[in-house]
């Protein structure tokens, strides 16, 4: 690898070349070098900005180093030096940034790499930012012998070129294996000045990415419209979804290993005791995790007599973490709120499900975080594999689906999860993105789940046998976790903006016997 990277500037007025690596130390990200007759210019990468499930082949310390082969596809080492994924991770990424460039507005960026499948199978993708704020995303490289990549991006609108960073994201689909790349530089084209943050077009054929907050197409979809987001969680929030709790000693386990895990936040999905106690179910709350500990909850059917009562402690619970709902009466079984970037829609048990159905709506439509959840205690039929009818109506399910938002329920007492469906009403699993373990969530397309598994008690599986995967009915569970195959009292924990990545989130149910059951990934 080369120790001295030569940066070649094309003057507009002369053609020869000047080495700049060699007698100008590298700029940083606010001290850029004045040269307005400057049009484009290649830079290879200086810095590590993050890594996540990579190595170093070469440099083991300075990854960058182990890929900055120069400024033209030729000069590419190949197999001498490279990042490498670990063996048998999924998803893994290297996030390098840039030095040397000149002042002025890049209009576009072109990213080339060179990347191979070793002895894995899978994907290589470009994600492009300036600084923390994601711009574009290309389209997923299926990888096979060594080829080199181009990607380019235009319609931007960048005056900090020295923020530009580039991180290249690998899919192992074989979950075995290994993934490498050993070169990447990219090309800044200046040009005149656009609106900053204007809209960031992908021309290597992978779509479009809002200057809100740019997209990330994950494991093979789009994220478009006014669903797109660019407001990320806080790094590595942990949430934990649970329902039908009860408040005996079962509960009482479940907000221990709450608690153990370090959960950020609880999302309960209705029914908490059962016996219409909000004082004595909110003391058992209060005991376990403490007075201020971020509590959100849905009304369970059991719930509806007092939700009155229940409902004044989770307003306590939000006002004690600054959290103020859309509107401080909840009577009316609905309320919206953001907690540490998470945006979370509450809907009721009581019928109303149109009135529901238009508030999810009204509430995401526009909205810009990177993650939502919409939550409820009530199901519908196909969506859990116990003995619930229809009771909530296809409407708020898809409209969470339309707008790119998680579906949480309870109800039914197990723990069941959907692939990526981009049809909630026929469970039509997406065929870009079926994996059970990989899910995706963009508008149009995201996962339901039901954990129901609190403390009341542990139910059977009765709909989509076998009791093994893959199971019945159209193909669209990835896990089901109930009496038929152990199952106990426990919690799933979901978290968000996972080893850097804003737009990654990592799932597990873990079970008070200390069972991890179920793993999942999902991308945004």
């Amino acid at each position: 690898m080369r120790g001295i990277t030569k940066l070649f500037w094309a003057l507009a007025a002369a053609s020869w070349l000047v080495s700049m690596a060699s007698c100008v130390e590298p700029a940083s990200e606010s001290d850029e070098i004045g040269y307005a007759e400057l049009t484009t210019v290649s830079l290879v990468p200086t810095r590590d900005v993050s890594k996540s499930g990579v190595v170093g082949v070469g440099d083991t310390t300075n990854l960058y180093r182990d890929v900055d082969d120069g400024t033209t596809p030729s000069a590419a080492d190949n197999d001498a030096t490279y990042v490498r994924t670990t063996s048998g991770t999924e998803f893994t990424s290297h996030t390098t940034g840039y030095s040397g460039a000149p002042s002025g507005t890049v209009t576009q960026v072109t990213v080339t790499y060179r990347a191979r499948r070793a002895t894995g199978t899978g994907t290589a993708q470009i994600l492009l930012y300036n600084g923390s704020t994601r711009l574009a995303t290309s389209p997923q490289r299926t990888l096979g012998a060594w080829t080199t990549f181009t990607e380019t991006f235009s319609g931007l609108s960048i005056t900090t070129p020295n923020a530009i960073r580039t991180r290249i994201k690998f899919h192992n689909t074989a979950l075995s294996g290994t993934l490498r790349y050993t070169q990447i530089f990219v090309t800044l084209t200046y040009g005149a000045s656009t609106t900053d943050g204007g809209t960031a077009t992908d021309s290597g054929g992978g779509g479009t990415d809002s200057g809100s907050g740019g997209t990330d197409s994950g494991s093979g979809g789009t994220d478009s419209g006014s669903g797109g987001g660019g407001l990320p969680t806080d790094a590595n929030l942990k949430v934990a979804f649970i329902g039908d709790s009860a408040n005996g000693s079962n509960f009482v386990n479940v907000l221990r290993l709450i608690r153990s895990e370090g959960a950020h936040m609880v999302m309960h999905q209705g029914d908490f005791d059962y016996a219409h106690d909000p004082d004595g179910f909110f003391a058992t709350v209060d005991r376990e995790l403490g007075a201020s500990y971020p509590y959100f909850a849905a009304v369970g059917n059991h719930d509806a007599d007092q939700w009155a009562g229940y409902s004044r402690h989770v307003l306590d619970h939000l006002s004690a973490n600054g959290v103020t709902p859309d509107s401080p009466d909840l009577s009316d079984q609905k309320y919206a709120a953001t907690y540490r970037g998470l945006k979370m829609v509450f809907v009721g048990e009581n019928g109303n499900n149109a009135e529901f159905a238009t508030f999810i709506n009204t509430q995401l439509t526009g909205d810009n975080h990177i993650w939502r959840i919409c939550a409820w205690h009530k199901d519908q039929r196909a969506l859990q594999i116990g003995g619930k009818n229809d009771e909530m109506g296809w409407d708020v399910y898809e409209n969470c689906r339309r707008l790119g938002a998680i579906v949480a329920t309870a109800h039914e007492h197990s723990y069941e999860r959907t692939r990526t469906l981009v049809s909630m009403t026929a469970q039509t699993v997406d065929t870009t993105c079926s994996s059970p373990t990989s899910l995706c969530v963009s508008p149009g397309r995201t996962f339901a789940f039901v954990s129901g598994l609190g403390g009341n008690s542990v139910r059977d599986q009765e709909r989509c046998l076998p009791t093994t995967f893959p199971y019945g009915c159209l193909g669209e569970w990835a896990f089901i976790y109930a009496s038929n195959q152990g199952a106990t009292y426990g919690a799933l924990f979901i978290t968000f903006n996972v080893g850097g990545d804003p737009r990654h989130a990592r799932g597990y149910f873990k079970d008070v016997a200390g069972r991890v059951v179920d793993t999942f990934d999902v991308m945004r």
